[in-house]
């Protein structure tokens, strides 16, 4: 248990430490790290159609597999 407390606290630990070094930075040097770091973009969820989770095959109750 506190292995897994000192990771967590070194990760906020380095997190702030980026951030605090971040603020201080100039807008150029801000641009260049941001171009080199780009933030990781979040997957998008697929749009379902009309009751498409309620009339889904279902794994557990097919006759033959595809």
């Amino acid at each position: 248990m506190s292995r897994i407390k000192r990771n967590r606290d070194d990760a906020l630990l380095k997190e702030k430490e980026e951030v605090k070094r971040v603020r201080n930075m100039t807008e150029e040097e801000r641009r260049v790290w941001e171009r080199e770091n780009p933030k990781p973009s979040q997957l998008s969820k697929k749009k379902w159609r009309f009751m498409q989770r309620y009339y889904h095959k279902g794994a557990f109750f097919q006759s033959s597999t595809d």
